[in-house]
């Protein structure tokens, strides 16, 4: 049984094996099947994928056999004109074009072509797509060139040649690049020897040198782009401004400005002025008024009514007015001073105001007085009084007690006396005459006058007042002064305390101040009584005023003639008080008077006058102090017969020292009643800039122009234009040019148009007037016209022309002395092959022409002498001469100097020289201020072959003579006081007489020959593969390198010029 099981069961295993067998089987015809097909459906779909890619390649290939780019590179004028056509069926797109350079640079041109161009000295001379029969200029890639048209690239390649170009282009299907073939004519046969010779037209003596410059040329432009920028464009087009024809681009204006200044029932104001507030003493000034002086400079006085009452000042917001005072307003000679309370001005910062005017409906407001503008300082007046106390209130609100300063201004008696204030209040103050303790009494009464102060130091009247306390008893307490005086001030000071007194005749009654040991910065001061006892400590006030004129003269006193010294200084207050202040000394005689010797006004009395400068129109209040204690008996002041002309004064001791008394000096204040206005000193007051002026109705036409030669010499820009505007009312405008480096508009012309009839405006700017290589940026240059008005206008623009005056043609220049000290430049064309020359010059008094070719004025520049230097004008074809004045050092002028000019640095040039101590340096010479300057010192002493060559900032110099050693050195290193001289390796031949710059590298021509170039990639000299025949042997660098040939000016007395192809 368990046999037959077991059987069945091995039966049952063979089953159920074959069965997975035949299921096996089944799974693997099935995955077969599958990879069949999906193998099938991969083998339609890889046809379909290379029937497409065969399909854009024979399209590439079509585009590239259809698409044709042909260059031609015409070397004497540095040209490169490239043609790309489409012969193709289809329009196609150039995207892209690159040239390489012989000199391993290159020019890539995408996007916008004329942004970003390198090299730095590449610039697109024109760039258009060219049909059938017409023509359109582009400035951007891609470009889509229909079937037949022609995209015409015309560049100016510099220093360079190219080597090969290639260019990308795209259709709808399909992207292919392709390089442009090189049109070579069949006209000129290449040299069979690497030289040639031809003749200078006179003999070239030793140490001449020659250099490398240009010619000038000029084109107009008047292909220009105009559009409106603001304003409302009414019609026109860039064909309107092409020529003068009474075709007008024409825009009307229109409103600058939401936030302008305009009151009901006076309407809008017509123009507006921005002014600048600069801080300047680093501390935030609040409610300060500033001075404003306007003038026919600044100002158009015939926009305003005559009398200024139009005027308003608002904040930055254009329309929140602010306070104001017209100090003066004279329409006749054109001269105003407007004062302008400024809310806030930050410290070391500043903040813009506007000022209005031209508004014939409005008046002067009521806030525009002295008392909205200017602080309160104080105010000034007279009591009369004996012994009884008595009150004045203060007309003048203050937010302090001011301070009291008082003297006695009539002499109705004469027992010693002195007013005491006995208390100080924000709205009164309470004054008393007091006698001394020895005194008789009672007194008369007398007037006294008095000045109320604030603490601080206050600018009045245009002089400065230090007011300020300082707390003594009856020893010398030293009082610094705040503020620097050039001189010893008039210092007025009184007792503002009564912590000791009493009335007259009581023990305590008297006390006065005295002062001593007045200078520039401080003075001394206490309380003084009748004798030298003790007194409390008091609050004490001072003044002091600096004086600004001095006289010695001989006056008129009430008994006789006397001489004084008078320093002095005069003003009138901002709201009209006049005054007067002085420190007096007369010497020779006395001046106290006898306390018990009646009557006072005759001998042996020492009464003395004093005579005003000023004019007064009211008696004015003077204040009198005694500034020494040339002898130590106590004294105060005594004063009678103020008028308007003049007061007496007096020296009058205590009773306890009556008798004769030395010299002193005096000081006063005099002025008239009423109240004092000014406003807080700072240390350095606040500046302020005019800016220009906007109208309320403004229009604003740009003008752009392309293709513009370079680099340029000078712009000379026409316009012609009219406006329709009210008669009599001029309207201005500014023209302005974009700077590309400083990416800011420049003003550079501003004119008024008064009509009715167009009128054209001419003017040209030079390197000496802008900075002319920043406002053309690949061949570009823009334009803007912005005009402004009190009312609605509307502009024609008519004509818009630039002419440019540019460096064209490669000269060579060689300076020539003649013995009878004059020197003229024999300048030879290189593309013409023919010789000119300047005027000759003769004022030069060098023995040696040193020279060198300034590329950005146009200028050669020679060395005249220590104190001068020469310079031909290319533009003007005349010599001119500049100062020239050493700092630091003094060079002397020897074989082996070499004068450089870079475009890194274009106002310095720079020289190689040795000073008058035997050490030789390089100098750069400042041509803004007309000054040379040390600013390397050369280790090794240069001799009769020096020679230098400058590239970028670097200058490579060989010292000349039997030496080899080579070196180089960085400009802006040397600049900023570091860096120093690099020696590289020593050159392969001593003796030089010719060292130049070209295709990267510095070629070196040795005495009795030898040509050999340093590759500044590699740093090393090489010999060059083909020697000239010929022997040089006077020293000066005459070599030139331009455009794969070196042209060799041999000198040696000899006329030839060597041109040495040297290849690129």
């Amino acid at each position: 049984m368990v046999e037959d099981m077991l059987k069945l069961g091995a039966k049952l295993r063979k089953a159920v094996g074959s069965i997975i067998a035949i299921l096996f089987i089944i799974g693997a015809i099935i995955i077969a099947f599958t990879i069949i097909e999906y193998n099938i459906l991969s083998q339609g779909r890889l046809r379909e994928i290379q029937e497409k890619q065969a399909e854009v390649e024979r399209e590439s290939i079509a585009i590239s056999k259809s698409v044709t780019g042909y260059w031609f590179f015409e070397e004497s004028s540095s040209t490169l004109l490239l043609n790309i056509t489409n012969n193709y069926k289809e329009p196609v797109a150039i995207t892209g074009i690159v040239i390489y350079y012989n000199d391993k640079n290159y020019t890539c041109l995408k996007n916008n072509v004329y942004s970003n161009l390198q090299p730095s000295d590449v610039s697109i001379v024109s760039f258009k797509i060219v049909g059938s029969g017409s023509s359109r200029n582009v400035n951007e890639l891609p470009q889509w060139l229909s079937p037949g048209e022609t995209l015409e690239l015309k560049l100016f390649v510099g220093d360079r040649k190219p080597v090969s170009i290639t260019y990308s282009t795209s259709s709808t299907g399909t992207v292919a690049g392709m390089s442009a073939s090189q049109y070579i004519p069949q006209v000129a046969v290449a040299p069979t020897v690497n030289y040639r010779v031809e003749y200078v037209p006179e003999a070239v003596p030793e140490y001449t040198e020659a250099g490398l410059g240009y010619k000038l040329a000029y084109d107009a432009y008047n292909d220009a782009i105009v559009f409106t920028v603001e304003g409302t464009y009414v019609s026109g087009s860039n064909e309107s401004v092409k020529y003068d024809d009474n075709d007008y681009y024409i825009v009307d204006s229109a409103v600058r400005d939401s936030n302008w200044l305009e009151e009901p029932g006076v309407g809008a104001w017509g123009y507006r002025k921005p002014i600048i507030i600069v801080e300047r003493s680093g501390k935030t000034l609040t409610d300060f008024p500033v001075k404003i002086e306007l003038n026919s400079s600044n100002f158009d006085f015939n926009k305003a009514k005559p009398d200024g009452s139009d005027i308003r000042f608002t904040l930055d917001d254009g329309i929140t007015e602010i306070p104001f005072y017209i100090e003066k307003w004279d329409s006749v000679r054109e001269k105003a001073t407007i004062w302008a309370k400024i809310p806030e001005i930050p410290a070391n910062g500043q903040v813009k105001i506007y000022m209005y005017y031209y508004n014939p409906n409005a008046n002067l407001p009521s806030y525009a007085t002295v008392e909205n503008v200017f602080t309160l300082i104080g105010e000034a007046g007279t009591v009369n009084t004996d012994e009884n106390t008595a009150t004045i209130y203060f007309q003048g609100v203050y937010d302090e007690p001011p301070l009291i300063f008082a003297s006695i201004m009539t002499f109705n008696e004469g027992d010693t006396v002195v007013s005491r204030v006995l208390e100080r209040t924000r709205t009164y103050f309470t004054i008393r005459l007091e006698e001394y303790p020895n005194d008789s009494g009672p007194h008369y009464v007398e007037t006294i006058g008095w000045i109320a102060l604030k603490p601080g130091i206050w600018v009045i009247g245009g002089r400065v007042w230090e007011v300020g306390t300082v707390t003594a008893d009856s020893t010398y307490a030293t009082v610094n002064l705040q503020y620097s005086f050039k001189n010893v001030p008039v210092i007025i000071t009184y007792i503002n305390s009564y912590n000791e007194g009493g009335p007259s005749r009581s023990s305590e009654g008297g006390a006065h101040t005295r002062q001593n040991n007045p200078t520039s910065s401080s003075f001394e001061v206490k309380v003084e009584e009748q004798s030298d006892t003790s007194h409390a400590f008091e609050t004490i006030g001072y003044i002091a005023v600096p004086w600004e004129e001095y006289k010695h003269v001989f006056w008129y006193s009430p008994s006789w003639f006397y001489w004084v010294r008078v320093y002095y200084a005069s003003g009138i207050t901002i709201n009209g008080l006049k005054f007067e202040v002085a420190r007096i000394y007369p010497d020779r005689y006395y001046w106290y008077i006898d306390n018990y010797y009646p009557p006072w006004d005759i001998d042996p009395n020492y009464w003395r006058r004093y005579y005003f400068n000023v004019s007064f129109t009211s008696t004015p209040i003077v204040v009198f102090k005694i500034q020494t204690e040339a002898e130590s008996d106590n004294c105060h002041e005594r004063l009678r017969n103020v008028g308007l002309a003049y007061f007496d004064y007096a020296l009058q001791e205590t009773p306890a020292f009556n008798g004769p008394h030395t010299y002193e000096w005096g000081g006063f204040i005099a002025i008239e009643p009423g109240l004092v206005y000014g406003y807080e000193w700072v240390d350095s007051e606040p500046e302020y800039v005019i800016g220009a002026e906007e109208g309320r109705y403004g229009s604003r036409a740009n003008i752009a122009f392309s293709g513009l030669k370079e680099p340029v010499i000078s712009f000379n820009i026409t316009l012609t234009l009219k406006y329709d505007i009210v008669t009599g009312i001029g309207l201005g405008f500014d023209v302005y040019m974009w700077n590309f480096e400083e990416k800011v508009w420049s003003k550079v012309f501003e004119e008024t148009y008064y009509g009715p009839d167009e009128e054209s405006y001419c003017f040209t700017l030079t390197y000496e007037d802008l900075e002319l290589r920043e406002y053309i940026s690949n061949g570009i240059v823009n334009i803007s016209v912005v005009s402004g008005y009190g009312a609605s206008f509307r502009e024609y623009v008519e004509y818009v022309n630039v002419t440019v005056t540019y460096l064209r043609d490669v000269i060579i220049y060689v300076p020539i002395m003649y013995n009878n000290g004059s020197v003229k430049i024999l300048l030879y064309d290189i593309a013409s092959g023919i010789w000119n020359s300047t005027v000759t010059y003769s004022k030069f008094e060098a023995e040696y022409a040193v020279s060198c070719y300034d590329k950005v004025r146009g200028r050669i520049w020679i060395i005249n002498n220590t104190d001068s230097i020469a310079y031909y004008d290319v533009v003007n074809e005349r010599w001119e001469s500049l100062a020239a004045s050493t700092v630091n050092d003094k060079f002397i002028i020897t074989p082996g100097m070499s004068l450089l000019f870079t475009e890194k640095y274009p106002e310095y040039l720079f020289l190689v020289a040795e000073n008058s101590a035997g050490s030789w340096y390089l100098w750069y010479y400042d041509i803004t201020t007309s000054k040379w300057f040390t600013l390397k010192e050369i280790s090794k002493d240069c001799g009769n072959y020096s020679v230098a060559v400058i590239v970028g900032d670097i200058v490579y110099l060989i010292p000349g003579d039997s030496t080899v050693s080579f070196y180089k050195g960085n400009i802006t290193e040397f600049l900023k006081g570091a860096g120093s001289w690099v020696r590289l390796e020593d050159v392969p031949t001593p003796y030089s007489v010719g060292f130049a710059y070209g295709a990267n590298k510095l070629w070196l021509l040795g005495k009795g020959g030898g040509l050999h170039y340093f590759d500044l990639n590699e740093l090393k000299w090489y010999p060059y593969e083909t020697q000239i025949p010929y022997m040089p042997l006077s020293p000066g660098n005459r070599i030139v390198y331009y455009q794969g040939k070196l042209y060799h000016v041999r000198g040696d007395n000899t006329r030839e010029l060597w041109i040495i192809y040297v290849g690129s």
